[in-house]
């Protein structure tokens, strides 16, 4: 017992270093002083969205009726056909690219282009990614499909683990979507939203990445792959989650700074969470067919799409 919880406050230092340093550049980037009350707030709610997924076996095991999604996906999911996943993954890749495109054109680097420049520049610099990100996507993978562990369940299929994908994309950011939304009134998601967001997305990284890094430390060979586990999740999950977390609060953000309808407001916080979805399940789908490349593709889009982000408009008629 001790040595766990050992484990546990050992991996909780070393995950919090990174978290911390995010938050600032975060503060940073939204032009304000870093809240130590609003960033344990980030933990809390952004740990609680962890929860579901982790502990789905445990409860599952408890409570036999709420049952385990995955072990059920494993059960009854075959796997789909060559051309089927080929396709999918093309589509998959045409529309990363377009987000791309949209994100650099709109890019504040070039606010003072014509705008037929800046759709040519998004254009041209989206050729190179698509051929790219394909290869990426596409390239050889000795027609093997890889095994994918969940909650307890074992996966493997391209069927079975983009639905499980989907499933833990779904719950863990609607669990972040929830949490931005509960840590302030609407006036202070009008005005501090997109921070809030990202917060809630480090709260949940930190919580992860602790589940991580004390599994490892229990593991026989634990010095193996802490430090590069912890690098890669430290720098990549993070980024990814708050892309994705950022990328769902955004269009809530902008009605409320525009004083729109509730069904407005509404709409379009379920636009945003769809969109926050497939990036997820895609950069996880993706990972788990070792194609880790696509982590050099979000951070492109994570770069030009944060930065804009985190730049706060006036609200009309202000």
């Amino acid at each position: 017992m001790f040595p766990d919880v050992a484990f546990f406050l050992l991996a909780g230092l070393a995950a919090l270093f990174p978290i911390v340093l995010w938050g600032y550049a975060f503060s940073y980037l939204d032009a304000d002083r870093f809240n130590a009350r609003r960033f344990v707030l980030g933990i809390v709610t952004g740990a609680a969205a962890v929860f579901p997924i982790a502990f789905m076996p445990e409860v599952s095991s408890a409570l036999p009726f709420l049952g385990n999604v995955f072990a059920s996906i494993a059960d009854r999911m075959s796997a789909l056909a060559v051309s089927t996943a080929f396709a999918v993954f093309l589509a998959t890749v045409s529309a990363i690219v377009l987000i791309a495109a949209f994100i650099i054109r709109s890019s504040s680097i070039f606010d003072d282009g014509r705008p037929i420049f800046r759709s040519l520049v998004a254009v041209g610099l989206s050729v190179p990614f698509f051929f790219s990100v394909a290869s990426v996507f596409m390239g050889d993978s000795n027609g093997i499909d890889p095994e994918v562990r969940i909650a307890g369940a074992t996966l493997a299929g391209f069927a079975s683990i983009l639905l499980a994908y989907l499933v833990v994309a779904s719950v863990e950011e609607g669990g972040k979507h929830l949490g931005t939304y509960g840590t302030g009134s609407y006036a202070d998601i009008a005005s501090k939203g997109v921070l809030y967001a990202a917060f809630v997305a480090l709260g949940f990284a930190f919580a992860e990445n602790v589940l991580y890094l004390s599994s490892i430390l229990r593991s026989e060979a634990p010095f193996s792959s802490f430090f590069s586990t912890w690098f890669s999740r430290s720098l990549f999950s993070v980024g990814v989650h708050t892309l994705c977390s950022v990328a769902a609060a955004v269009p809530f953000v902008r009605a409320a700074r525009e004083g729109a309808a509730d069904a407005r407001a509404v709409s379009l916080a379920a636009k945003g969470l769809l969109i926050a979805v497939m990036l997820h399940a895609t950069f996880d789908v993706t990972v788990s067919y070792g194609k880790t490349g696509i982590v050099f593709l979000y951070a492109v889009i994570a770069y030009a799409f944060l930065t804009r982000a985190f730049h706060r408009p006036e609200a009309k008629g202000s």
